[in-house]
């Protein structure tokens, strides 16, 4: 997955899971599965995901994409949330073609 994002279906909305931050510390260990559902509740108590240590902090990802990707979580957790790839989202072959993206 180069871009990975969270989706909700039923909004038709997308958001930065954080890049190669979100496959190092998600979906490599398995805690999200690249075209799968999400178990927020596993997501959201990934503690080395939501605080980087010092060497990984970066404005980027601790002041814009972690919060939004927590508010995100907390506003469509009712809904299906899916994890996928920002190429399935531009794909018009795929579910997700022409979904709006959540601002970070």
């Amino acid at each position: 997955m180069n871009t990975p994002n969270f989706a909700c279906p039923n909004c038709r909305v997308y958001i930065d899971a954080g890049y190669r931050w979100a496959y190092w510390l998600l979906e490599d260990p398995g805690v999200v599965i690249p075209n799968g559902g999400v178990d927020v509740e596993a997501v959201l108590a990934r503690e080395d995901y939501w605080n980087p240590p010092e060497e990984e902090r970066s404005e980027w990802l601790c002041e814009r994409v972690l919060p939004a990707v927590r508010r995100f979580l907390a506003d469509h957790r009712a809904h299906g949330i899916v994890y996928t790839d920002e190429g399935a989202i531009y794909n018009e072959d795929t579910l997700y073609y022409n979904w709006s993206e959540v601002a970070t």
